[in-house]
């Protein structure tokens, strides 16, 4: 009786601690991919990009691109940039940009991102990515931030600093 009770009470620390990402895979599949993928590395989970050793990633908030050529970027890399390409394919079997080649872009060519997604995941991302982020202001909220991490401390402490006007710590 009490290994059942022991068991219960791990599934139901599990049922807590999951419920974030379990419901964000269902509710906002770009979302899920967004973190797994590791698009949350470079672009922030605010959508508005950061310091990284690729350079600065653009701000989606700001971004002028349609869902479409969202899809070619995230798809194929930005040539030049450090943004890498995430579809499983691009450049062989995924015409990218037009027809170009990793051959032809040379010493600018996109390198693969770790993580490849397939046609449906990359238009997921897209989606959420114009949805989500495109035309809002640089305004940090936690709900962003719970999207993501759930009730975590950090969430916790972005409410403070943004009802004290501290910003959250985004310096955009």
């Amino acid at each position: 009786m009490r290994g059942a009770a022991v068991a219960l009470a791990g599934l139901l620390a599990m049922a807590w601690i999951a419920p974030a990402s379990a419901q964000m895979q269902r509710r906002l599949p770009g979302a899920a991919i967004y973190k797994q993928a590791g698009c949350i590395t470079c672009h922030k989970w605010h959508g508005m990009g950061g310091p990284g050793y690729g350079g600065t990633p653009i701000n989606f908030r700001q971004t002028i691109l349609e869902l479409d050529q969202m899809i070619e970027v995230i798809s194929c890399g930005r040539p030049g940039t450090g943004m890498m390409y995430h579809l499983r394919g691009a450049y062989k079997d995924h015409d990218c940009y037009d027809g170009m080649t990793l051959e032809e872009l040379g010493e600018m060519a996109p390198g693969p991102a770790r993580q490849l997604l397939n046609h449906r995941q990359v238009k997921h991302v897209a989606e959420f990515i114009v949805e989500h982020f495109k035309g809002r202001s640089d305004d940090l909220e936690t709900a962003d931030c719970e999207l993501f991490f759930g009730q975590s401390k950090m969430c916790r402490q972005l409410k403070l600093d943004v009802a004290g006007g501290g910003g959250g710590g985004g310096g955009h």
